[in-house]
């Protein structure tokens, strides 16, 4: 229900920003590279790679690509006796979007796909290890728009559908194991890009 509501403001104010923005000079600055990162999940299902940050590249007035690059790592050593644990996924991929720009207003739609590999380990009493590693691909539509404050500085939000398969690989000490999972999920996005 939340969702719904957050996606309902975000169209929103968006539309108006797009129908009721008038033009400025603004329009007629044109950054070719950028920076940026999502700051605000929410929907919470981007954790596992921390904070992405996206490289918008604007090849042609109506036309960008955002590679993106994600990594997270972590280690947690448990209260009881030697158990510990470690995880590191590294994330890359790319968006393929069609703009419109109207005014300080830009709103895309497209696509983004990625890979993520990770690997990780659980050590328990006795100095048991057991060493797993994941493989994930996605893809899915995305619906965007940013609005430009200055021709270096937006603020922008993304909805998308994401579809993914993941394969993990678990080696026990007695021996392995693999399983694959297939997910379907919905992803909400708040960025801040800069632009040089």
């Amino acid at each position: 229900m939340i969702m719904k509501k957050v996606t309902l403001i975000l169209v929103l104010v968006f539309a108006v920003m797009v129908f009721f923005n008038p033009v400025t000079a603004q329009e007629k600055e044109y950054r070719a590279f950028g920076i940026g990162i999502n700051v605000l999940d929410l929907t919470g299902l981007n954790a596992g790679s921390g904070s992405t940050i996206y490289f918008p590249i604007n090849v042609a007035r109506g036309f960008r690509l955002e590679p993106l690059l994600g990594f997270n790592t972590e280690a947690t050593d448990y209260d009881d006796e030697n158990n510990e644990s470690s995880y590191s996924d590294f994330l890359i991929g790319l968006g393929i979007f069609p703009t419109i720009r109207k005014g300080s207003a830009v709103i895309y739609v497209g696509g983004r796909f990625g890979i993520k590999f990770g690997s990780g380990e659980y050590t328990s009493p006795g100095d048991v290890t057991t060493e797993y590693s994941d493989f994930s691909f996605g893809i899915g539509p995305v619906l965007g728009g940013e609005y430009y404050f200055n021709p270096h500085l937006s603020l922008g939000g993304e909805m998308a559908i994401m579809y993914s398969s993941t394969v993990d690989k678990t080696d026990y000490e007695f021996g392995d194991e693999e399983d694959t999972r297939v997910n379907i999920e919905t992803q909400g996005l708040v960025f801040v890009r800069f632009y040089f």
